[in-house]
């Protein structure tokens, strides 16, 4: 006799002057006008390339929608145009990846993605993110090599360079408001910072949200001392997070404030000598932030701007250092891994200014491929004297990949009175070897089957995985890989199997093999219990897509096979999925609209998730209810 479980959950949704080279005699905390931009632009993007000049990309020309770039030379105080993008757009996002290349993402009415390399001029295309998150969107790159694109809805999807695929992170991105016009940073403590925004020009915020990438955590940290959208934000060298400019309503702002990720504070630096609105803003690689074009007033009609200001934020007693890196260029592969595996990258941070360093702390970010075997990425040294050098060494573990593979990583030395300093360096992985280093679930119960995800390296397509312990082994079902090669999910049947402890152990087709001893434990059986959420804001705008979250897992330790989800909204709502291919079943009332979807199975443990989109279809919709239900057989006692 089996009886079916069920979960719901309802959201109930409301409608709603004289110019020159910046220098290094430039007084701290000042600003001084430098030469214009080759046009008049807002709405564009900015960004510090590897080759030390600074690139302007896109935006709107006052009128007509631009795909022109230009770049500038801090050391010569000169404009250069370089090659167009394929087509113009405004509102996007721009970042320097850690492969040197300089990415353009999104942007009004636009999920293109496209790649400028600086060494030969040229842009090429790449894989668009899933779903349109609207204009005005921001991005920063991670520590750990990976793009972050937050979207004016308030989502988050991360773009991996080396795969050159999109993850759609989910739900904390779901919780926070709409942020059009926002500016994104990566602090030097690895943490994303999301500042500001509005929604649709209406209220501008002074909120900050920090994103956590090694935890997947998203929280709220000071808020800004001025409300804005349409903001500029940049690293300083000192390590500060500065925000510049930007307004709400019907007010430009000229404010700049400095924030300080180790004290949680924000505080009031010299304003610009003119306000912007929608400009952009980057740090040269003359330790200087430079303010370029925008709006003077929050209406185009009164003006673009093409001039640019430089700001010298560097404290006035600092001192320098070096970074220096010491570790393997290539792992070459013995006995089916890496030697060695893992490997020692020793840093060398050398004060060479007149003062003593204050407070000084290394900081290694790692890519996807590289994880440290021990430790934390984050090491304090303390004062440093002048002429004095500290030395740290981090052991370092390599996953397997499929082929050769070239990996980028750096770390930062930092101090209270100093400009940070960043070192990077490359390793190459050559192929061939086979690499585990966890598995979830590790538990599972001895009354059915559990599905399980390995995480490692160099996995290929037709490898086997299965459980041993003496001489016993129990076999994976339905064994997938990822395209990347670092994880492989199966599930096994574990009715009626031995409980304890038991060996992983993976077989690529060649014949290779890795294993985890102990790593999976079979215990007593606890049948698959559902829990359920539906996550997203409780107000959207009219004819506009909102995004929301079916978030789920199992608590038992067998899997919940064969859940059934039914969605319902009103007949004047639209709604999509983000996976089409998990819609079964449709049906239209008239008055409302149900979907239902399967996903087998739901392992043990937190699955994450459904992203649904929702749209309405016609004028001054009213309040309406988002329904979900969750349902799957569970024995009775």
């Amino acid at each position: 006799m089996r009886a079916a479980l069920m979960l719901v959950g309802v959201l109930m949704i409301l409608m709603a002057a004289p110019q020159g080279t910046a220098s290094a005699a430039d007084p701290d905390d000042t600003w001084m006008s430098v030469a214009p931009m080759l046009r008049p632009r807002w709405n564009h993007a900015a960004v510090a390339g590897p080759d030390g000049r600074i690139y302007v990309i896109g935006g709107n020309l006052g009128g007509a929608i631009t795909a022109t770039v230009d770049a500038y030379t801090p050391s010569t105080n000169t404009w250069t145009s370089v090659a167009s993008m394929p087509s113009g757009r405004n509102g996007l996002a721009a970042v320097t990846g850690a492969d040197g290349r300089i990415y353009a993402i999104g942007g009004h009415l636009t999920t293109a993605v496209i790649a400028y390399d600086p060494t030969t001029n040229t842009w090429s295309s790449r894989t668009p993110m899933p779903t349109y998150v609207g204009v005005d969107i921001c991005a920063a790159a991670g520590p750990d090599g990976r793009i972050y694109v937050i979207g004016n809805d308030s989502s988050m999807d991360v773009y991996n360079l080396s795969t050159n695929s999109w993850t759609t992170l989910f739900p904390t991105a779901s919780i926070f408001p709409p942020r059009r016009g926002c500016a994104a940073v990566t602090g030097l403590d690895g943490r994303i910072y999301i500042i500001g925004g509005t929604v649709d020009g209406g209220v501008s915020y002074d909120i900050v949200e920090a994103y956590d990438v090694a935890s997947n955590t998203r929280v709220t940290v000071a808020p800004m001392l001025t409300r804005r959208a349409g903001l500029a934000a940049a690293l300083g060298p000192d390590g500060s997070i500065y925000a510049l400019g930007g307004g709400g309503g019907v007010t430009v702002t000229t404010a700049v404030e400095a924030y300080e990720t180790t004290t949680n504070k924000w505080t009031a630096r010299t304003p610009m000598p003119s306000p912007r609105y929608f400009f952009a803003a980057a740090t040269g690689a003359d330790g200087r932030i430079y303010a370029m074009g925008g709006l003077p007033f929050t209406n185009e009609s009164r003006g673009v701007l093409n001039s640019v200001d430089a700001y010298n934020p560097l404290p006035p007693t600092t001192t320098t250092m070096d970074l220096a890196l010491s570790a393997p260029t290539t792992l070459s592969v013995v006995g089916g891994d890496y030697a060695p595996n893992p490997f020692e990258l020793v840093a060398t941070v050398t004060n060479k200014g007149a003062i003593p360093a204050k407070d000084v702390t290394l900081v290694l970010y790692l890519p996807a491929g590289l994880s440290l075997a021990t430790g934390s990425a984050t090491q304090v040294i303390g004062d440093l004297p002048v002429g004095q050098h500290a030395q740290f060494t981090w052991s370092v573990e390599a996953d397997g990949q499929q082929q050769a593979t070239t990996l980028a990583y750096f770390a930062s030395a930092l101090a209270s009175n100093a400009k940070a300093t960043n070192t990077p360096r490359q390793i190459t992985l050559l192929d061939g070897a086979l690499t585990l280093k966890s598995i979830a679930s590790n538990v599972g119960g001895d009354a059915g089957p559990v599905t399980a995800t390995i995480h490692g390296g160099g996995f290929f397509d037709g490898a086997t995985v299965k459980l041993v312990k003496g001489g016993h082994a129990i076999g994976g079902n339905d064994v997938v890989v990822t395209s990347d090669g670092l994880s492989i999910t199966t599930t096994f049947d574990l009715t009626g199997q031995s409980r304890g402890e038991w060996d992983v152990v993976v077989t690529n087709p060649d014949g290779r093999f890795a294993s985890l001893p102990g790593a999976f434990t079979i215990e007593e059986a606890r049948a698959p219990e559902l829990s359920m959420d539906v996550l997203g804001p409780a107000v959207i705008r009219q004819g506009r897509k909102t995004t929301f979250y079916i978030v789920y897992a199992n608590q038992g330790n067998v899997d919940a096979g064969g859940i059934v989800f039914r969605i319902t909204v009103p007949s004047f709502v639209a709604v999509e999925i983000d996976v089409p291919e998990l819609i079964y079943d449709r049906e239209d009332t008239g008055n409302e609209v149900h979907l239902s979807l399967v996903k087998v199975p739901v392992p043990p443990g937190p699955n994450g998730g459904i992203r649904i989109t929702l749209l309405t279809l016609v004028a001054e919709a009213p309040p309406f209810t988002l329904s979900v239900r969750a349902s799957f057989p569970s024995p009775t006692p």
